[in-house]
């Protein structure tokens, strides 16, 4: 499918766009309805929904009789929102109002669909003002003639206005303009703001939204400044709700600003004096907006996987399985051997300091010796911790509590940290001992109790540093106890603190009230690294996002630099925490970024308090996630307390990063924390691709919801997609229901019990309807008995998956005119579980079976409509006989593809090299051998006759143009052109060239993955009409016309040429084109003085604080994903070109840094003539483009730090 996506095509689908999802029989003030949405009663008797054809109509779901309707129908009606000003509002795709409430001004906040028929509005104090008189179910006629009010949201600027104030808008095509009409700031056609300079037409400024759908620029009632699509769905925001904004001005210097009543300026573009500041030169997108979709008024709460809420790219989780020749494990309980009560590792994660009986004691953590396995899990019982020595004794500092610790960086240290040193501490460049200089924080007993929070400076050395043989020979304090306190002079009174690298943010237990109550989780941060003072006074975790998102943390906003900030904090229903609202729970661990928190639920005020252990940050949408797998191996045997990461795979807080075959993460790819206790003495790791792939509808893993007071909700088990499509148990069973046994009984973590007709009823959020786009089921069974039709999992009149005869795997899929089609393959035995999968594929009208990850079925579907998606939801064998387990079930809006269905099945897809392609690799690159792909037919004769066709213009239509001609050898097989053009008159070119350097390593190829394997990239550049433009059957006729091709393919592979064996010649020399070995690689194995003072510091800021090494991670300097770093905007579609999905929009390659002085320019369009300008550009972090990568910020570059990283990358 090659078009052009809607990035935001789920948004359009939610059923409240601004995020009343959880609350269906409501809209509350903010919120709205989109086209087919609708509201239920809460007994499910009457139904209030908006029509395509823009019609208002409230129901009898019964009888489908029409109690009420506004009589709108072809009036293009598409979203009815409850304003602020209390007035309901049907509006069109521009904005106009088509009918109203009247209710303006009248304090309404809430439209509640009643149980009795009558549709209501409340005010705040529960007053009607308004309602369809429908109570009783009874019929009321039409408006014969929809009003058409005047409501304040209506009014619109002038045309030649230089302002916007508070409830003005902008639609499509309309335009603010400074008064010495100089400058307008325009909303255009294609949904992109772009603010220009008359006289030249210069872009100064854009929102980077064109193709989203924005139609209508909002100065809203709180302060924010928000762009929204015809349905509501937020675009771009400005992030200030909560100003005060009043005023948005265009002024005659270029500057566009956003006033407070008072005239205080609280946003800006920065463009004074026609200042550029990252706009684009057409419709294109830009940079310089600060702004993203926001949560407040305007916001999605709760709405919708990542993809579709267009907050990120994150790396799909099924991609890093393709190239990869290591089996996965399953997820199981690991016992590290290493305990205590409490504990805090080192920011690298390399020392260990652990809460014994006399006092903290700390370790050498040595990574390279974790073991695995055969079946896949891994092993700790192999000297992976070293020796302890004490820190602190009790006994030596009786006034301190000795129990719970956070570790971080000293502040007050430049450079490296840790650094080489001696066995004294003193800096030795060549030293094989490594010094670090720390803060630790921690609590004192000075205050009469235990929570006198405060921090000491401490020392760890380590010998044999970042070697199997490391140990820790000193651990001291080096510094007195200092107190921390408030910006009000008190002490900050808190336990169990955990806080960011940067020491800027703590989180811990506490109470806002800092007196000494706990049970509840707050957060208090600080201007100053390493500051004893002017600490904020304690506020609940749930105030983040209200209160200090947009403060000023020692120069980034909050949110930015925290980002757990950027969305307020939902409960597993998704109801947003107000804010101010307690936070239950106990033993916070902060990741070291600020964007995720783990933690255990607590039920306050009672013994063994302790429940779950949850998750919530960006990484899960701001959703508290009770965590399955292992980490939550029983509900009530295990003490569970103090955990905590050495850092976060794929970002630069990768672990354990330069260990070429680090045996973890163990049982997850893509972006996963590896998870440490102490008192449970256990090591887990946590993945979050359930949310942030984005095509999934559904992903129920199937193990209990918590609610906020910490209690196991044992009938309800919870939808992680984002969508909150929850379920009910009706019938089944968790295991301490089903037979008192406390343990975990599903593949990955918990199960479900399923007897002879039990299911599970799925709470229909939304996103369903984007299932007729193309569609997946896919689940683990454990079937112990079963007979007859059983149903696994049913989308009543739409989808259906089911064991027939018991046995048979069997799936349905119907239309909306009735049609059905079944597709049957393979058989689901009674020993042990089986992986299942089912894909229809809407536009090629592909159904096919998957059985534990191996197709077994499929078909081509003639005559098929469009797949009916509004039937109720079961999962399990509701009418059935069956007595089974179920695990990990997923619904997806895509046709899954074989690989991502091998993934979730746990089966390897990758074929690794032949032992004559492995023994070509050079020795500094053989530790990404377990990450090569084999290539057909290879041999060294077969390269030879490669390398000829790669340089020989034969292949092209004009006989212009070789594969040579843009890959050229002296250039690292760049060519050193923005984009792409070789010399047939058809080559126009559409991206830059990438180098061929090491892509034996590499699975998907190319900028967007258009390949799957080398030898299937090979060909696509002759064919290709903007390349080389011969088809692929006019080339090999031209092969065989050639007496010396002709003998030299039959030497080589015993037959004439053809399409297939072209292929793996050309694959089999570009497979030996290895990247030469570098300055670094000879650093790396022990030469200090290969590298100068500056290339090392440029490799220090490389694997931390640059950010660089989470995605060009590893030897060969990129993890080979896609991404988007949101540094060079355009209109090319990306992987999303390959894939057709709105997830992989705008999402590149992340190419090898390898030989990269060698291959400018830059980016995927050559939009970077220097390194040091790619190194500037990141340095400013794509602020403003709303789905760049997870792991893309400003980075606080010095000019020294510029020059020093610049250096370090020339040296690869």
């Amino acid at each position: 499918m090659r078009h052009r996506i809607c990035f935001f095509l789920l948004l359009s689908l939610v059923m409240v766009a601004s995020g009343a999802a959880s609350a269906k029989d409501r809209l509350l003030s903010g919120e709205s309805l989109g086209v087919d949405n609708y509201l239920n009663s809460g007994n499910g008797s009457y139904r209030f929904s908006l029509q395509g054809d823009g019609n208002l109509v409230l129901r009898a779901q019964i009888s489908g009789q029409s109690l009420w309707s506004t009589g709108t129908h072809g009036q293009g009606g598409v979203r009815l929102a409850m304003q602020s000003d209390g007035n309901l509002v049907l509006r069109s795709t521009s904005g106009k109002a088509i009918w109203s409430s009247k209710t303006g001004g009248s304090g309404a906040t809430r439209l509640s669909l009643q149980g009795d028929g009558n549709l209501v509005l409340y005010s705040a104090k529960g007053s009607p003002v308004w309602s369809t008189g429908t109570s009783g179910g009874v019929s009321v006629p039409a408006p014969v003639e929809p009003v058409e009010p005047v409501v304040p949201a209506d009014i619109a600027p002038a045309s030649v206005s230089s302002t916007l104030t508070t409830n003005q808008a902008l639609s499509a095509n309309e335009y603010l303009q400074s008064t010495n009409l100089a400058y307008r700031f325009n909303l255009q056609g294609d949904g992109n703001l772009v603010l220009r300079a008359q006289s030249t037409g210069q872009s100064l400024w854009s929102s980077g939204t064109h193709g989203k759908g924005g139609v209508r620029l909002t100065l809203q009632g709180d302060g924010n400044l928000v762009l929204r699509t015809s349905t509501g769905s937020a675009v771009w925001s400005s992030q200030t709700n909560g100003s005060g904004a009043a005023k948005l001005a265009m002024q005659d210097d270029g500057n566009l600003v956003l006033y407070t009543a008072g005239g205080n300026p609280v946003w800006s573009t920065e463009t004074s004096t026609g200042h550029t500041n990252g706009g684009d030169t057409g419709g294109g997108t830009g940079g310089g907006s600060n702004g993203a979709p926001d949560g407040g008024t305007g916001g999605n709460l709760g709405g919708g996987t990542a993809s579709s809420r267009g907050q990120f790219s994150a790396p799909s989780s099924a991609l890093y399985a393709l190239n990869s020749n290591r089996k996965l494990g399953f997820p199981r309980h690991i016992d590290t051997g290493f305990g205590g009560n409490g504990h805090s590792e080192t920011w690298d994660g390399r020392i260990f300091v652990r809460t014994r009986t006399d006092g903290w004691f700390a370790s050498a953590f040595r990574p390279e010796r974790i073991v695995r396995s055969a079946d896949g899990s891994v092993r700790f019982d192999q000297g992976a911790f070293g020796n302890s020595i004490a820190l602190e004794l009790k006994t030596e500092a009786p006034d301190m509590q000795h129990n719970w610790l956070a570790i971080t960086p000293d502040p007050a240290v430049s450079g490296e940290n840790p650094y080489p040193s001696n066995a004294n501490g003193s800096y030795q460049a060549s030293g094989s001992y490594r010094t670090y200089k720390a803060m630790v924080y921690h609590t004192s007993l000075r205050n009469n109790d235990n929570d006198q929070m405060g921090f000491r400076r401490a020392t760890f050395i380590i010998s044999n540093a970042n070697t199997p043989d490391a140990q820790l020979v000193k651990a001291d304090f080096t510094s007195a106890f200092s107190r921390l306190r408030l910006q009000n002079g008190a002490d900050f009174r808190c336990i169990e603190p955990s806080v960011t690298m940067d020491s800027l943010l703590i989180v811990c237990q506490g109470h806002p009230d800092n007196n000494g109550r706990i049970d509840n989780l707050v957060y208090s941060w600080n201007n100053a690294r390493g500051s004893a003072t002017n600490w904020t006074v304690p506020k609940s975790i749930a105030s983040m996002y209200f209160d200090d998102r947009n403060a000023n943390v020692a120069g980034l906003p909050f949110r930015v630099r925290f980002p757990i900030a950027g969305q307020p904090i939902l409960d597993a229903q998704g109801n947003p925490y107000a804010r101010g609202e307690l936070v239950k729970g106990a033993y916070p661990w902060i990741s070291h970024d600020g964007s995720e928190l783990f933690y255990q639920s607590s039920r306050a005020g009672m013994s063994a308090r302790r429940t779950g252990t949850s998750v919530v940050g960006r990484w899960t949408g701001g959703v508290i996630r009770h965590i399955d797998g292992p980490i939550n191996r029983d509900r009530h045997k295990t003490s569970r307390l103090f955990l905590s990461s050495p850092g976060a795979f794929t970002t630069m807080w990768q672990p354990y990063k330069r260990i070429a075959n680090l045996a973890i993460p163990y049982a997850v790819h893509g972006p996963a924390y590896p998870i440490f206790g102490s008192n449970s003495q256990d090591y887990m790791e946590v993945g979050f691709d359930d949310y942030l792939d984005g095509n999934y509808v559904m992903y129920l893993a199937m193990n209990e919801q918590l609610n906020r007071a910490g209690d196991y909700q044992v009938t309800r088990t919870n939808d992680t997609s984002g969508n909150f499509n929850n379920a009910t148990l009706v019938g089944a069973r968790f295991p301490v229901e089903y037979n008192g046994q406390d343990e975990l009984v599903g593949r990955y973590g918990q199960g479900i019990y399923f007897r002879n007709g039990n299911y599970l009823s799925v709470d229909r959020n939304e996103a369903w309807e984007s299932l007729a786009k193309g569609s997946s089921v896919e689940f683990w069974i454990r079937k112990i008995s079963a007979s007859g039709t059983v149903r696994l999992f049913t989308m009543q009149g739409g989808l259906e998956v089911y064991l027939r005869n018991g046995t048979s795997l069997t799936a349905a899929a119907i239309d909306t005119t009735g049609r059905r089609v079944e597709l049957s393959g393979g058989s689901v035995s009674s020993t042990g579980w089986t992986h299942v999968g089912f894909t229809f594929d809407a536009d090629s009208r592909q159904m096919a079976l998957y059985i534990d990850g191996r197709r077994t079925a499929s078909s081509t579907v003639a005559a098929f409509g469009t797949l009916r998606t509004t039937g109720a939801v079961r999962v399990g064998p509701e009418n059935s006989n069956a007595l089974l387990i179920l695990d990990e079930v997923k619904v997806s809006n895509v046709s899954r593809r074989p690989d991502e269905l091998a993934y979730s099945a746990n089966i390897g897809t990758n074929k690794a090299p032949s032992s004559a392609l492995a023994s070509a690799v050079p020795s500094h690159l053989r530790p990404l051998l377990n990450v090569a792909t084999g290539i057909s037919r290879f041999s060294t004769a077969a390269a030879d006759l490669g390398e000829d066709l790669f340089n020989d213009e034969i292949l092209s239509k004009q006989r212009t143009t070789a594969c040579s001609t843009c890959h050229i050898a002296g250039m690292a097989f760049t060519d050193g052109k923005l984009i792409a053009r070789g010399n047939e008159p058809t080559d126009a070119g559409i991206r830059n060239t990438p180098t061929l350097f090491n892509r034996l390593f590499s699975t998907l190829q190319g900028w967007s993955g258009e390949a799957g394997r080398l030898d299937t990239q090979a060909l696509i550049p002759i064919s290709a009409a903007h390349e080389m433009n011969l088809p692929l059957p006019e080339a090999v006729q031209r092969l065989r016309s050639s007496s010396s091709y002709v003998g030299r393919f039959q030497q080589v592979y015993g037959e004439q040429p053809s399409a297939d064996n072209l292929a793996a010649a050309l694959a089999s020399f570009q497979a030996l084109q290895f990247a030469p070995k570098s300055r670094v690689d000879e650093y790396r194995e022990g030469n200090r003085s290969v590298l100068s003072a500056a290339e090392v510091r440029g490799l220090d800021l490389f694997e931390g604080k640059a950010r660089c090494s989470g995605c060009h991670a590893g030897v060969n300097f990129t993890d080979e994903s896609f991404r988007n770093n949101g540094l060079a905007p355009n209109s090319d579609l990306g992987r999303a070109d390959v894939t057709g999905r709105d997830r992989d929009y705008s999402l590149f390659k992340v190419p090898t840094l390898r030989a990269v002085a060698s291959t400018a320019p830059y980016m995927h369009n050559g939009s970077f003539s220097t390194l040091r300008a790619v190194v500037e550009a990141y340095n400013k972090g794509a602020q403003g483009v709303a789905e760049r990568d997870t792991d893309i910020r400003p980075l606080e570059l010095s000019t020294q730090d510029i020059s020093d990283l610049t250096l370090f990358l020339e040296a690869l």
